[in-house]
């Protein structure tokens, strides 16, 4: 095989692995929203690690057969990245689902591909080529068509809220994630398993102290075990494996596919899907598609 075909088969194999996180990561903002209703950030936080810690250590072992003394002398980042993307974002993020509807915060979240490659560029010289830019652009302009329903003065009206200002935080922490997120010698689920243990243990001190309720009701119960079981588990994995393959511009543009998701599970609820949404869907998906097959020429902008 040549190398043009399997670098082709990596970028697609990472597109998939991409949208896959995006969608768990769309029903998060559905599902937390409702377990949100029993749980403070905190205890949402700290009991979807807790549930997701055992089942990731076991793949972990099971497929990377880690090397615990790498991962050891890794720890210091492991705790960076636990910091950042595991609590920073996720308590950033129920934060503002107290504060916003999950639309409000998909607004602001439209930003984060723009981020990432933006800090990438400053922190690590990282470029982009000329289609990875347009093809963000074209992804950026389908989120704002989507959520704006063809009027994007409708977005100028409404205002920066506390949870739009949350969310700024949340996309902040999660594009420094995404940018520092390879660590070396230790596979992408070790990673997210050792992560999530760190996130336990600095969250064990507000549980021990009765600050961390678990749900009541049964819908409760099942949306904490949703999200521990797709969001968590599912999502990060996905992610983590995906980013050690491709750039953090080409991982970036993939987070507005959650948008599109949101529209989706939208439809299965019985609400409405416009011509706006179905436009503005093809222009995510056909900015995706840019940004993941254009390759960026080193040092400069092409």
């Amino acid at each position: 095989m040549s190398s043009s075909a399997s670098s082709t088969r990596r970028l697609v194999l990472a597109s998939l692995l991409m949208s896959g996180a995006a969608l768990f990561w769309a029903l998060n903002y559905q599902v937390a929203s409702i377990a949100l209703a029993e749980m403070t950030p905190v205890s949402l936080t700290f009991w979807r690690w807790l549930i997701a810690c055992g089942p990731l250590f076991v793949l972990a072992w099971v497929i990377e057969r880690p090397d615990w003394r790498i991962v050891a002398r890794r720890l210091p980042q492991l705790v960076l990245l636990s910091g950042l993307g595991l609590l920073g974002y996720n308590l950033l993020l129920y934060w503002a689902l107290h504060f916003t509807t999950p639309i409000g915060a998909v607004v602001i979240n439209a930003a984060n591909p723009a981020l990432i490659v933006l800090l990438a560029v400053v922190l690590t010289g990282q470029s982009v080529s000329r289609r990875g830019v347009l093809g963000i652009v074209v992804s950026l302009a389908g989120v704002l068509l989507v959520l704006s329903q063809g009027s994007p003065m409708t977005l100028v009206r409404d205002g920066v809220n506390t949870g739009q200002l949350f969310m700024l935080g949340a996309i902040t922490v999660w594009s420094l994630y995404t940018i520092w997120g390879r660590v070396d010698g230790v596979g992408p689920i070790t990673s997210t398993a050792v992560q999530s243990a760190i996130a336990v243990i600095a969250l064990s001190p507000w549980a021990v102290s009765g600050h961390a309720p678990l749900p009541t009701s049964q819908a409760g119960v099942l949306g904490l075990l949703l999200i521990a079981a797709l969001p968590s588990v599912g999502s990060y994995v996905l992610w983590n494996t995906a980013t050690s393959m491709v750039s953090s511009a080409a991982a970036a543009v993939h987070l507005n596919l959650i948008t599109v998701f949101v529209v989706i599970i939208g439809v299965f609820r019985g609400q409405p899907l416009s011509l706006a949404d179905l436009i503005g869907a093809t222009l995510i998906i056909v900015g995706v598609v840019m940004t993941s097959l254009a390759a960026a020429p080193p040092k400069h902008l092409r």
